[in-house]
């Protein structure tokens, strides 16, 4: 593997087509449970062709966006909507790592109404990743949209007009290893994890600064030569946010004031990978050995605590495995979701796992006890999977981006119907049944890099992917 176990890089594969209007199912392995080997089949995407077809509410469409934009045409607006191509593409000189839709600045006019013809501003950040090349570096993208709608039965399908009407470019010090909001009274910032083991904060209110506000995990929170993989934020009103480093340190600061709240080291786990906060102040945690963790991180904010308290382990199977990103439903954080080095998505059920399984080394006697272990397994991916959203206003609905170029989308509420649920269908009912092929379909494709990060914006069906040649392609899901 070129540049080291597991780390991004493009995969050259032959070009695949597929004639229009034809969709041709997945073949592959069958999904695999904790209880075995069950019914369904699941893809291997080496055989696999684009599953997208035009009906509503049976394929996912990818119908909007059209042209490709250069970053050196983003002085004036630019149109992105004349080819009918179904996608728009916009392309810098380095590979990205990370785009994640501007909650907050969506939430504020009320997201974006499927058939609304004037669509409000919404902003997305884009983190590069050049690798000492001198282009790492966030972007903040503003965008403005235009739907032309004939009727308000095709409101669903119509494409879009998006309009790219200026961008901030904030320089960084480091390869951008990950991206998050942060949402304060006063502002609107954004959080970039750094190679060079800080955590630089950048506002969106300031029109002329592009410095960091506030540089976090400095004065040796991290070990020398460490990098922070993975930053995030608590759910609760306290304002914390948890920086990840590879070698195991974690750090916990006051948003408010950037102080180091609590701090701990542990190299038994084989370093930090991927975060996701829970509820309240719970954040879960995954590592290269293929363990997630959940802390508790309640503490006197007024003392700087050794350590935070671990809650208890969720375990895979195979301890040789790497998690690579990992994701909830925010409407129940019973069930985590992650993406593996091997290529699969995983589900833990936590409600398995409420009695606290104490032990630090993989020998210790509770961690694979069965209560920790997956409900559900499936492998989709040909390599790593990079990144994993829940869809937020599409219960069931998860997406997951891949080192094989694909972006994927898992249709959970057809699998549950398909089992023949009744009635109304809560999360438990949605993330613990087993997916087959057919509830899986390709919303993207890369042919000759990888797929590192995806993310749809909330009430709306924009989904922006991100890839390793540098190109970032938006296109509206039906």
């Amino acid at each position: 593997m070129i540049g080291g176990y597991g780390r991004r890089r493009p995969v050259p594969r032959p070009k695949q087509t597929v004639p229009d209007g034809v969709i041709e199912p997945f073949e592959g392995r069958s999904v695999r449970t904790t209880s075995g080997w069950v019914g369904g089949r699941v893809y291997e995407p080496w055989h696999a062709r684009p599953s997208i077809g035009n009906v509503r509410g049976e394929h996912v469409s990818d119908e909007g966006l059209t042209i490709r934009v250069d970053a050196a045409d983003l002085a004036s607006p630019v149109d992105l909507a004349s080819g009918g191509n179904g996608h728009g593409q916009w392309r810098c000189g380095a590979p990205i790592s990370k785009a994640r839709w501007i909650r907050s600045s969506l939430v504020e006019h009320g997201g974006l109404d499927a058939q609304a013809e004037e669509l409000p501003a919404a902003h997305l950040a884009v983190a590069t990743a050049s690798g000492g090349l001198g282009r790492d570096a966030v972007y903040i993208l503003e965008m403005r949209a235009r739907r032309s709608v004939p009727s308000p039965d095709e409101a669903a399908c119509a494409p879009l007009d998006l309009q790219l009407r200026s961008y901030r470019h904030f320089p960084t010090r480091g390869k951008v290893t990950d991206l998050a909001e942060v949402r304060t009274a006063e502002s609107c910032l954004v959080a970039a994890a750094s190679s060079k083991g800080i955590v630089e904060i950048f506002s969106m209110n300031s029109e002329r600064r592009k410095e960091a506000v506030m540089v976090l995990c400095q004065g040796g929170v991290m070990k020398q030569g460490e990098s922070v993989v993975s930053v995030t934020l608590t759910e609760d009103t306290a304002g914390r946010l948890v920086a990840l480093g590879s070698a195991g340190s974690m750090g916990v600061f006051d948003l408010e004031t950037g102080a180091l709240l609590s701090s701990a080291n542990d190299s038994s786990r084989m370093g930090f990978l991927c975060a996701t906060s829970l509820e309240k102040s719970m954040v879960a945690t995954g590592t290269a050995c293929g363990r997630i963790c959940l802390w508790d991180l309640r503490m006197n904010a007024m003392e700087c605590a050794p350590a935070t308290k671990l809650a208890f382990n969720l375990v895979h199977p195979h301890g040789d495995t790497r998690i690579r990103c990992m994701t909830a439903d925010p409407a129940s954080f019973t069930f985590v979701m992650a993406g593996t080095f091997r290529g699969e998505l995983v589900t833990w059920d936590r409600r398995k796992g409420s009695e606290p399984v104490v032990g630090g080394g993989a020998s210790s006697t509770g961690l694979r006890d069965a209560r920790c272990l997956p409900v559900a397994q499936a492998i989709a991916h040909t390599g790593s999977i990079w990144d994993v959203r829940v869809v937020g206003n599409r219960p069931g609905t998860l997406l997951s981006a891949g080192e094989d170029g694909h972006a994927l989308l898992w249709n959970y509420q057809t699998a549950a119907a398909r089992r023949g649920s009744g009635g109304s269908l809560g999360p438990t009912d949605l993330w613990s049944g087993s997916i087959s092929s057919s509830d899986v379909h390709i919303l993207h494709k890369d042919q000759y890099s990888s797929c590192n990060s995806l993310d749809v914006a909330p009430n709306s069906n924009v989904l922006a992917c991100a890839s390793e040649s540098g190109i970032l392609t938006l296109s509206l899901m039906a």
